[in-house]
């Protein structure tokens, strides 16, 4: 999430950032929601992925989401609701096309449940 105007400093990712009394919504013409977040006294944008499978490749699973070309996503994994800490599944990626995907080897033929998300990084 990033501020667009207004002040700045109320921004963060992996869900540090907070709204304060949200009140406008719309969509941009990129496919963003863009917020006005009017005690923060900031116009904020969020981008995220409009898709996301997963689905067994060989070894491992694969995580494949749709993108904006140019844009640079952290894909990131956690095990169980009861795991405190989201890691990362990969180095950054930079969409080069509207479809971008990692492999998860991190638990081949696991049967424990991993959760997955995708971050878009200014």
């Amino acid at each position: 999430m990033s501020t667009v105007a207004g002040l700045v400093g109320a921004d963060g990712a992996n869900g540090l950032a907070r709204f304060f009394n949200p009140y406008g919504l719309a969509i941009a013409a990129r496919g963003h929601l863009v917020v006005a977040d009017t005690y923060n006294q900031t116009v904020r944008e969020l981008l995220a992925p409009f898709a996301v499978g997963v689905a067994a490749s060989g070894n491992g699973r694969i995580v494949v989401w749709e993108a904006v070309v140019g844009m640079s996503y952290q894909a990131q994994f956690i095990d169980g609701l009861a795991a405190q800490v989201w890691q990362n599944l990969s180095p950054p990626i930079s969409a080069s096309s509207t479809t971008v995907s990692v492999i998860d080897f991190s638990s081949p033929g696991s049967s424990s449940s991993s959760f997955y998300r995708i971050l878009r990084i200014d």
